[in-house]
């Protein structure tokens, strides 16, 4: 659920004549939703915000899943867990191209949002871009790119995903972290490992939705008040932008035997089998389930 700052450009640095003139009139507001990559990084999917503005055809996205690993300190605070992200706005064409070169399928919403919500979420974006406010300390599960983008929406909306999002997710943070890894075993086996048991809690919907695919799913529930005050769905429309030619992603998490059940089962049977032996061989049984039980319990220690 990030992006690796490359060469794709960036717009243009905010100022008072791109601020918002309060109407919105003129400003369009659509959910880009990215599906999984190749990538570690790439493998739970993307969002952004894309604003057009109508009058001058400018049309940015606004993303939060921005890192780069030139940064002075990025390997020792990813292996802390405390990375430094932050947030920019790309030019729309330069945006999609970059996902499709890397065969990331692209899904559009446009939301209904009134003219004084969309004006409002552009300011706030904005000022969001501004140094001072663009950088944050990066969570997997609960401060990332999608919650960004799911939180400045639900600002603007005075909570409605929020309200909508009450009802039970499907999975945990680790079902879902397994799930969307298990095709890379060294990945989806470490994170099973060094998941906590917080990550075994029930999800609402709004949780899930750290997850850019199941945002996209809960804002199809979701329902606001137009500029009559008559409740309509806040999904306009829903388009598919570019298709990838990749297997989908996977809907159910493995199971939770495996390796590391093996490694306690072999360094068991090892110790059980010195029992009847005597002198060198009994040794070599004794250090082979030393080996195999000292690395159980450093996975699990971890």
């Amino acid at each position: 659920m990030a992006v690796l700052v490359l060469a794709a450009g960036l717009a243009s640095e905010p100022s008072a004549a791109q601020e918002p003139n309060g109407a919105g009139e003129h400003l369009r507001v659509h959910l880009l939703t990215m599906g999984p990559g190749d990538e570690v990084w790439e493998r739970f999917g993307h969002n952004a915000l894309w604003i057009r503005d109508e009058n001058t055809g400018d049309d940015r996205v606004y993303n939060w899943g921005l890192f780069s690993f030139e940064e002075e300190g990025f390997l020792l605070r990813f292996l802390q867990g405390h990375m430094r992200y932050w947030m920019d706005a790309m030019p729309l064409d330069a945006t999609l191209r970059e996902y499709e070169a890397r065969n990331r399928s692209i899904w559009i919403q446009e939301l209904a949002l009134t003219p004084a919500q969309r004006a409002e979420l552009l300011e706030f974006a904005e000022w969001n871009r501004l140094p001072r406010n663009r950088y944050y300390w990066y969570d997997y599960f609960r401060d990332n790119c999608s919650t960004r983008v799911r939180d400045a929406l639900d600002l603007v909306l005075d909570g409605a995903i929020r309200r909508a999002g009450i009802p039970p997710g499907e999975g945990t943070y680790r079902w879902h972290a397994r799930r969307l890894t298990q095709n890379a075993f060294v990945i989806e086996r470490g994170m099973h490992v060094l998941l906590g048991p917080r990550s075994d809690r029930p999800l609402s919907r709004w949780d899930e939705s750290f997850l850019p695919m199941e945002l996209m799913a809960l804002l199809e529930t979701v329902k606001v008040e137009d500029e009559a005050g008559d409740p309509t769905p806040l999904v306009k429309e829903s388009r598919t932008l570019f298709q990838a030619e990749r297997e989908p992603e996977p809907a159910e998490s493995p199971g939770f035997g495996g390796g590391l059940v093996g490694l306690a089962l072999a360094a068991g049977l090892l110790l059980v089998g010195s029992a009847g032996l005597k002198g060198r061989r009994r040794s070599w049984f004794r250090i082979g389930a030393a080996v195999v039980g000292g690395t159980w319990c450093l996975l699990a220690g971890a």
